[in-house]
This record gives structure tokens, C-alpha cells and sequence, in this order.
């Protein structure tokens, strides 16, 4: 075993810097600790970014890189850090655009604000102008003092999410650090739309939205065929791409803000040409001019958009004989990409057959009509949605959402939006998958019960930074152990009888500092863990859903939260779904559904 001795000896040339963030008195202040001799020495930039995730309103940089370049273990009084202020019940009245719908979110009071109430309410539709339309049942309901539910149709309708709501990270907080900022959002309003009547609109030969889901199986007994998925939707030269359909008008309406709407008339809609796309002579209907890759740009419902045809660059392969590809569009390969190459797109990029070890990358969609085999290796990024049959030993990013078709195992999904896997088998089978919003699958785990790590409510970028901070306590917390066993033989041998060696005093002296000063790192860093944990709380739309079977091991986690909910004992058959409510998760079976 590695005596004290050799274990200070290489504690102190191996250490590397480290530094600490405190908030007294209204002030944060730094300490920098420095590296040792084979050590990293602490960089400028992680500092300045933990001080900015804690949102310090003023800071001097110059101040802080002499501090950082000084390392002197020494705290230092960098810029104010002042305690929130109360903060009273925020009421916010969104009109949208069309002003036919009124929402009304409520955030709740925190730092001993006062509550919202029905005559707030009011006061706050009258200041936006909301004047018809009222719902006075759900002010009723408030007058009460019940708190209404989320309202789904008034969030769909474009109310302002928890994304906008203002975070309170790295200021002292009442509440529980793991307590979310529960939102009220309800619909409170609604216009009288003008009626009956055919609008005008722009009557597309394609679709405009193709990046939503894969098309529906015909039979249950039928699989989602992948490769329909036209996410790719490709045209020949002279092809009608849209033409205009005039309308009927009908009678007027009221917005909710007392505006009349005047009876539609048979306007005619906006349709632009893009590149590669000629309008006819009576301007009414638009044709492609080459063979390539439809583009719908700055759609509008059916009354504006503009349309271009891309070229699309197809290959039957990719191997040694065509090398990495980087291409300014869209790449449509037929059949394999071998081991070890890259392909990077600005537009999408489809696959026909299932990859190995290879590195995709594209501002777009990614389409695997086979499936990935990475072995951990490779890496699948994409800007929009991600499209397999399934995935294996697969590391896979998506800024959209994640879409397979039969099976995840043992891979790392992360999804900005959602991760579904529901068309086919629809396993998900070990790994640990992370989605901003939700994960659905018709089976979670499996009957060999692996550890299936599931995470929905947090963005990947933040994950990614507190997973960094989690990294560091762990490190700095097994140091603070091998310190505190050396100490403690030390101790023990004197117990015994044993004469101190040469030099042992000042070695546990040097010990007894280093643990002292590594309890007070851990509790610092432990500190700026749950004020992160507070500021990130998961969306009231989160959720994880299992159709079929939920199996043992399965662990639930929502936001950034400590707490896990993991599955034990046997198996649960049937529709089983994990939701955060109050703070807690909860698990529903089919019978409480």
C-alpha cells in the first residue's frame, strides 16, 4: 500500500487547481487554488462560466484573470451577489397574434411575495385589453383560492413556457433546493372567429411539414416502413409543386379584444418562387424547374410560402473510393457507409442500409432506413430529428427529436425534444437516454433487467455542465478520503505504541490541513450543485410513458433533480406512465391512467 509519505508526495505534484465560489454579505467571493507540479491549473473561462450559470450581475473580468493567474488560495472579493428581492405572484396575458386567444400563466409568489388573485386577474386582462370572450369560470375558480390545472389547449395555443420563466439560480432561496416553480396556465379568453366560409389557400403537391413523424402502419400486423418516410421529398423537372385555391367568405367575428373581424373575403394567399421554380404566367400555380429536393421556406398555414428545389447529391456508396463527404445540401446514399468515414450535410442525410462505426453530422434530419451498429465508436448528430430501425452501442444527439422504429440497446440518446419508440417492437433496452420533453416507448428495460437510465425536463446542454460540477465533487471527494485513511493510520499506529517516524508530525500536519481544506471544497461545491438543481426545473409537460411492459431496473429521473424513482420487484404489464408532480415523481399504472 502507498505510504503517507508517497501519497503527499504525489497529492501535491498531481494535484491539479481548483476553485471555489462563495456568496457573503450580498458579495461573491473567489478563491483560486493552484496546481500542482504535474497539475492543470485552473482556466479562465470555467470560472467566468460557473459565475455566469449563478447570474452575478456585475463582475470584473480583469480582477478575476489576475485572481485566476495568481492562484493564492486566498478568497477575494470579486462583484455583488444581492439576495433576491421578493418576488410577487407574476401574472403574464398573452394575446396571439391573431388575437383569438387569451392565456394567462401564474407564476407563484417566492422570498414571501404576495399571491395572485381573481381581481389581479382581471386588472391584468384589462391592462392587455382583453375585453371579450372571458372565461368567468376560471376567475371564479380563482376567487375561490383553487388553483386551476395546466391547461394543455392553452399551452399548445402558444403560451409563454417554464423555458421564458426567470431562474433564480445562485441566489439564496426559502424553498426547498429540489422544489420546482410549479407554473398555472390556463386559457382565460377566446375570440369569435368570422364564420362559415372557405378561406383562400396555397393547395400544396407536397408536403410542407415532412419532418414530422414516420407515416402510419396499415394494420397492426404491418410495420412503419422507414424508407416511406419522404422526409427526402424529391421532384422532377416540370412537376406542379402548388397552386392557389380561392375561397368563400363568411361572417364577422370578434377578437378577444373587442375587434371586429369583418367577413373573409376570397383573398388570395401569398405564393413565392424559389430557386429552381417558375410561377406560371396567370401567377397561380408554381412548377420546379429541375429535378432535386423540395424546400418549403417561411410557411404559413396555407396562405404564404416560398418554395425551391435543391439538388440533391446521391451516391451508391461510401468508401475509399469517394472518401469523407462534406456537401452544402442534402446527401442520399443507397447503400452502405464504411467504418471509419464521415459525412457532414447542411441539408439531411438519408441511409439505406444499416452503418457501423462512421461519424454523421447534419443541420438537418438524419434517416437511417436500416439502423446504426456503433459499437461505441461512431457518433449520429443532427440539428433536426433523427430517424431509425433501431440503434445498438450508439452514441446519438439530436437538437429535434429522436424517432426508432424496433429497438435501443445499451446505446446514449439525447434529444432536445423527445425520444419515441413505439412504431415496431419499440424497446428501449438499457443505456441512458435524456429528452428535453418526454420518452415513450412501448416497452422500457427488459426480462434480463439491465440498468436502463432514463432522464426527461433538462436540455443536454445543461446536463452536460452539471455533470461536469458532479465530476468534480467526486474527484475532490476521493482525495478527502485517501487523506482522511493516511490520517487516521497514523493515528492508530500512535495508539499502539509505535514511535513517530521521521518527519511523521509534519506529514500529519500537511494531512490534517488537507483534509480540513477539502471539506470545505466539497461543501462548497456541494452548495452550487443544489442552487443549479433549483434553477433547472423540468417543464409540467415532461413525462415518460411504457405502452406495453415496464420492467425491474428501469430508473426514472426528472430535470436535474437527485432524486430517482427506479423500478423494483416484477414487471408491469399494461400503459404505465412517470410524471413530476409537486416535486415527486410518480409512477401510474394502467388501472390509475
Amino acid at each position: 500500500m502507498q505510504s503517507a509519505g508517497e501519497f503527499l508526495r504525489d497529492l501535491e505534484d498531481g494535484e491539479s487547481g481548483h476553485f471555489l465560489v462563495e456568496r457573503r454579505e450580498d458579495r461573491a467571493w473567489l478563491c483560486v487554488f493552484p496546481p500542482g507540479r504535474r497539475g492543470r491549473p485552473v482556466r479562465f473561462a470555467d470560472v467566468i462560466a460557473r459565475l455566469e450559470l449563478f447570474q452575478l450581475p456585475t463582475y470584473d473580468r480583469l480582477a478575476i484573470e489576475e485572481i485566476v493567474e495568481r492562484a493564492d488560495g486566498e478568497f477575494h472579493d470579486v462583484g455583488a451577489w444581492p439576495a433576491p428581492p421578493a418576488v410577487d405572484a407574476e401574472i403574464r396575458v398573452t394575446v396571439s397574434d391573431d388575437e383569438m386567444l387569451a392565456s394567462v400563466e401564474i407564476l407563484p409568489p417566492r422570498f414571501g411575495g404576495r399571491e395572485a388573485n381573481a381581481e389581479r386577474v382581471r386588472a391584468a386582462l384589462l391592462a392587455a385589453g382583453v375585453t371579450h370572450g372571458v372565461d368567468e369560470d376560471q376567475l371564479a375558480r380563482i376567487a375561490a383560492g383553487a388553483t386551476p390545472a395546466i391547461d394543455e389547449s392553452a399551452a399548445d395555443a402558444g403560451a409563454p413556457s417554464d423555458a421564458g420563466a426567470p431562474s433564480d439560480a445562485g441566489a439564496p432561496s426559502d424553498e426547498a433546493p429540489d422544489r420546482p416553480r410549479r407554473r398555472a396556465l390556463f386559457s382565460i379568453a377566446r375570440g369569435t372567429h368570422p364564420g362559415p366560409g372557405r378561406p383562400a389557400r396555397i393547395a400544396h403537391k407536397f408536403d410542407p411539414h415532412p419532418r414530422a413523424v414516420p407515416a402510419p402502419a396499415q394494420s397492426e400486423s404491418s410495420r412503419v416502413d422507414f424508407r416511406k418516410l419522404n422526409v427526402i421529398q424529391t421532384c422532377q423537372a416540370g412537376d406542379l409543386l402548388a397552386e392557389l385555391a380561392s375561397g368563400v367568405p363568411g361572417t364577422p367575428g370578434y377578437t378577444v379584444r373587442g375587434r371586429e373581424l369583418p367577413a373573409r373575403e376570397s383573398g388570395e394567399p401569398e405564393l413565392l418562387a424559389g430557386a429552381n421554380t417558375e410561377l406560371s404566367n396567370d401567377g397561380r400555380r408554381l412548377y420546379a424547374k429541375i429535378a432535386g429536393h423540395v424546400r418549403f421556406q417561411n410557411v404559413t398555414s396555407d396562405q404564404r410560402a416560398r418554395i425551391s428545389v435543391e439538388e440533391v447529391l446521391e451516391v451508391d456508396r461510401v468508401d475509399y473510393s469517394i472518401g469523407h463527404i462534406d456537401f452544402p445540401g442534402t446527401v442520399r446514399i443507397k447503400s452502405e457507409v464504411l467504418d471509419g468515414f464521415e459525412v457532414r450535410a447542411a441539408g439531411d442525410i438519408l441511409i439505406e442500409e444499416t452503418v457501423g462505426a462512421v461519424r454523421l453530422f447534419a443541420q438537418g434530419d438524419i434517416v437511417l432506413s436500416g439502423g446504426a451498429v456503433l459499437r461505441g465508436e461512431g457518433q449520429i448528430e443532427a440539428q433536426g430529428d433523427v430517424y431509425a430501425r433501431f440503434f445498438q452501442d450508439a452514441h446519438v444527439l439530436a437538437q429535434g427529436s429522436i424517432f426508432v422504429e424496433e429497438a435501443a440497446f445499451n446505446s446514449q440518446l439525447t434529444a432536445g425534444g423527445d425520444v419515441v419508440i413505439t412504431a415496431g417492437r419499440g424497446e428501449l433496452i438499457g443505456g441512458a437516454t435524456l429528452a428535453g420533453r418526454s420518452v415513450h416507448a412501448n416497452k422500457l428495460g427488459s426480462r434480463i433487467e439491465p440498468l436502463t437510465q432514463i432522464t426527461v425536463g433538462i436540455t443536454p446542454e445543461a446536463m452536460l455542465r452539471m455533470q461536469a460540477l458532479n465530476r468534480e465533487y467526486d474527484e475532490k471527494q476521493q482525495v478527502l478520503r485517501r487523506a482522511e485513511n493516511h490520517l487516521l493510520q497514523i493515528d492508530e499506529a500512535r495508539k499502539r505504541g509505535r514511535k513517530p517516524e521521521p518527519g511523521e508530525e509534519e506529514t500529519r500536519a500537511k494531512l490534517g490541513l488537507i483534509v480540513e481544506r477539502y471539506r470545505k471544497t466539497l461543501r462548497n461545491l456541494d452548495e452550487q450543485r443544489k442552487r443549479l438543481h433549483n434553477a433547472a426545473d423540468p417543464p409540467p409537460d415532461a413525462v415518460i410513458i411504457a405502452e406495453e411492459e415496464l420492467f425491474p431496473n428501469v430508473e426514472a429521473s426528472f430535470g436535474a433533480s437527485v432524486r430517482k424513482y427506479r423500478v423494483e420487484g416484477r414487471s408491469i404489464s399494461g400503459r404505465s406512465r412517470f410524471l413530476l408532480e409537486d416535486g415527486r415523481i410518480r409512477l401510474l399504472r394502467q388501472f390509475e391512467l
